[in-house]
């Protein structure tokens, strides 16, 4: 199974965290990674996303463009702060063959991390993908990388 991995497209930081929307130039950004991402992935079966708006916004450009019939899923787990056990638990229960976590930064380095060994930097409107077999630590191999 593979894991798409993407943290938000730039947002300014001119208001309260929850609240903060894409800027036009993050909407571009996302924009471009989802036509690369839908090249290079053709299946998807699930985009789940941290409940701000930003990352909700992320995951609704994927899905317009890229992904239309795929259920987006908000989750609260995804939000700042997120803990890698507990994705990576929650992700063992789901029977997916592709999949889909639109989050922030630290958490998306750090699941990146988590699952690959890989150290990256992951900019805004960034995806990673990662080929595994479980969602547990070091159990996942890097198989490429899309910048905005």
């Amino acid at each position: 199974m593979y894991l798409l991995i993407m943290r938000h497209g730039r947002a300014p930081s001119n208001s309260n965290d929850f609240d903060r929307i894409l800027s036009p130039v993050g909407c571009r950004g996302v924009r471009k990674v989802a036509r690369c991402v839908r090249k290079k992935v053709t299946k998807l079966d699930r985009i789940l996303c941290s409940p701000l708006r930003r990352t909700v916004q992320t995951a609704e450009i994927i899905n317009k463009l890229s992904y239309p019939t795929v259920p987006i899923e908000l989750c609260d787990d995804l939000a700042p702060g997120a803990s890698c056990e507990v994705i990576a638990e929650k992700l063992n229960t789901m029977q997916v063959e592709g999949l889909m976590l639109v989050s922030h930064q630290p958490f998306v380095g750090k699941m990146t991390h988590y699952l690959t060994g890989e150290i990256l930097s992951i900019r805004e409107a960034t995806v990673a993908c990662i080929k595994l077999k479980s969602f547990g630590l070091y159990t996942g191999e890097l198989s490429w990388v899309v910048e905005s």
